[in-house]
């Protein structure tokens, strides 16, 4: 009997530790996701100052320098942005289509968006990636 209480505790046990490694992992995407749709907000609101700055730049005859800021903002929440998706891709086991940026399962033949077909990265390639995000979430 003694075993049996045993055996059910240790069950228990780990049951409990695979649910709050589970949830952990999902408040951790839900974070990125979060943090994903705020940078999106912030270049549609690059895109539209860049617009605007770009209207009146060429109305007045203006200064190029505020374009060429705006424009290197939006380069910069843009690879932010990728970097975002990359991470939530390898905590979902997913990966990010070369054509179109959205989320595929890891062994997709085409994307389920754009319907391009998926050009296999070797596992060399996929594992350095899965390192370098590794090291930029310590940071």
């Amino acid at each position: 009997m003694a075993e049996f209480f045993k055996n059910f505790t240790k069950k228990v046990t780990d049951v409990a530790s695979n649910v709050k490694s589970k949830a952990k992992d999902t408040y951790d995407v839900t974070r990125l996701k979060i943090d994903l749709r705020k940078k999106e907000a912030d270049l549609d609101l690059c895109f539209e100052r860049l617009g605007r700055a770009y209207y009146v730049n060429t109305q007045k005859g203006g200064n190029d320098e505020k374009l060429i800021a705006l424009l290197e903002k939006a380069k910069n929440i843009s690879d932010e942005i990728l970097n975002l998706k990359n991470k939530i891709a390898v905590a979902q086991n997913k990966r990010i289509c070369d054509h179109c940026a959205s989320l595929i399962d890891k062994d997709a033949t085409y994307c389920e968006n754009c319907g391009q077909k998926i050009v296999v990265a070797s596992k060399e390639q996929e594992n350095e990636f899965q390192v370098e995000v590794i090291i930029e979430d310590e940071e």
